[in-house]
């Protein structure tokens, strides 16, 4: 009876101390996963965030990459420089290392930089840099969303027709370099540009107006609720406002039974993956700003039942990583399934490249089953053509592939896990690494790798 009791404790206590490590993750950092993040830590300062700071990603002129012609994808700059003040902001909570503050806070000027070149109220550009050869290579004169700074800006050009995705970095990058890296000088800018932001959209009944007075936004100027609600819960925990709180309210009960709706993600498996992204830029402040536990509840669930369902077990390190922190605060997960969660993200990111992020031909080897739906799809849009003017589906793997059988990407997570015969890539090509950074140190700030996480705890109501 003694040695069956003593079993029971010893059990008991392995349990305990099993379950401790799972919800505090105090283990030291694992040191090939923080080397790998400070190698494109490094990479990106010297090759990725050229000019005025936007992240973007490279052109060499070779495979050798010792060459650098000019950068690709500037277009695209403001999410990826958002992304990244996030992952240095989320860096910095965790190690209080000052490079992680210095380069976020840098960086988060940029940003500042970004909007304020536009000289139009609460307007957002795409990209700002020097008006020199190396950066505009992608914008000659005649290019229709090219402008000139002026004034304070003379000598820079900024790039328009901002859509709604590129917003979504703004706004994550802002609010984490508030929250996180305690400059008041820099908080102060950044409260005065929310505030120019939210206030501009909520004036122009949530459309995103131009520099010339347009309401285009390459085709994506509307800004839709899950976005209105994030972007003032954002707003109003940087700023303490109290009428950004209580729109943010207003909003979600009027929209919340068509809140699923707005958030239908079920065909972003097949056409524009990418969304699922944007999708995860604005879960991960919702989930962690809300501060009502009905509404955060309400939330969370609308997140993993129309959102996260669609991408888990896809070997996708910044969405679980997000996941694992909406159900950490809402305690909407148990142990065994954040460890489930934990441990692929874990391995996700050791299979990960080596820095810098250079493009690489995946030749996919293992065995697969065509998507009957995509294939179905597909057919229709031979026998309707006009629907590929819409859709332009092709068929895909049925399960997700392994992530070392993905196609490569300069931004790996918003490529599809089920897409089959990869595109050929120029291996000088290099993607400027902010998706190993933002998985990193989400997963490090959710308690998912070892390193001084959780930073994040359950609601009080929980």
């Amino acid at each position: 009876m003694r040695r069956r009791t003593a079993f029971i404790w010893i059990l008991t206590g392995l349990m305990a101390l099993s379950l401790l490590a799972i919800h505090t993750a105090e283990a030291a950092e694992d040191p090939y996963l923080k080397a790998k993040a400070q190698a494109y830590f490094d990479y990106a300062q010297a090759y990725a965030t050229t000019g005025l700071g936007g992240v973007s990603e490279q052109l060499f002129t070779d495979d050798t990459l010792a060459t650098l012609e000019r950068l690709r994808g500037t277009g695209d700059s403001t999410i990826w420089t958002g992304m990244y003040v996030a992952a240095q902001s989320l860096r910095y909570a965790a190690t209080g290392e000052a490079q992680a503050k210095t380069e976020a806070a840098r960086i988060a000027r940029y940003l500042h930089t970004v909007k304020a070149i536009t000289d139009t109220p609460g307007y957002v550009g795409r990209y700002a840099a020097p008006n020199q050869a190396f950066w505009r290579q992608e914008y000659p004169d005649t290019h229709d969303r090219l402008y000139f700074g002026t004034g304070d800006y003379a000598g820079l050009f900024w790039i328009g027709d901002t859509s709604r995705d590129q917003y979504t970095g703004w706004w994550l990058g802002m609010s984490m370099a508030h929250e996180f890296l305690g400059d008041e000088d820099l908080n102060a800018v950044i409260e005065a540009d929310m505030r120019d932001v939210i206030d501009t959209l909520i004036d122009n009944d949530w459309k995103i107006v131009d520099n010339n007075g347009d309401v285009d936004g390459n085709g994506a100027a509307r800004v839709g609720y899950p976005l209105r609600l994030a972007w003032l819960i954002m707003a109003w925990s940087a700023t303490g406002e109290q009428d950004y709180l209580d729109l943010f309210h207003d909003i979600f009960a009027e929209r919340k039974d068509k809140l699923w709706l707005d958030v239908f993600s079920w065909t972003n498996k097949y056409a524009e993956y990418f969304a699922f992204n944007l999708s995860h830029n604005t879960f991960l402040q919702l989930m962690r700003l809300t501060p009502d536990c009905e509404t955060h509840a309400f939330l969370t669930e609308l997140y993993e039942k129309k959102i996260y369902k669609h991408v888990k077990e896809t070997h996708n390190a910044w969405y679980d990583s997000v996941y694992l922190v909406g159900c950490r605060i809402g305690g909407t997960c148990g142990n065994r399934q954040f460890q489930k969660v934990a441990d692929d993200v874990y391995q996700t990111l050791t299979e990960f490249w080596d820095a810098p992020n250079q493009a690489f031909q995946v030749v996919q080897t293992a065995d697969y089953e065509l998507d009957p739906i995509s294939v179905w799809w597909q057919d229709l849009e031979d026998q309707y053509p006009f629907l590929r003017e819409v859709w332009n589906i092709n068929p895909q793997a049925k399960e997700p592939f392994p992530f070392t059988q993905k196609c490569w990407s300069d931004m790996t997570w918003q490529r599809s896990p089920y897409q089959i015969n990869c595109p050929y890539e120029e291996a000088r090509r290099v993607g400027p690494g902010v998706d190993y950074m933002i998985a990193y140190w989400t997963a490090v700030h959710a308690g998912a790798v070892p390193g001084p996480g959780p930073l994040v705890e359950e609601m009080a109501c929980n």
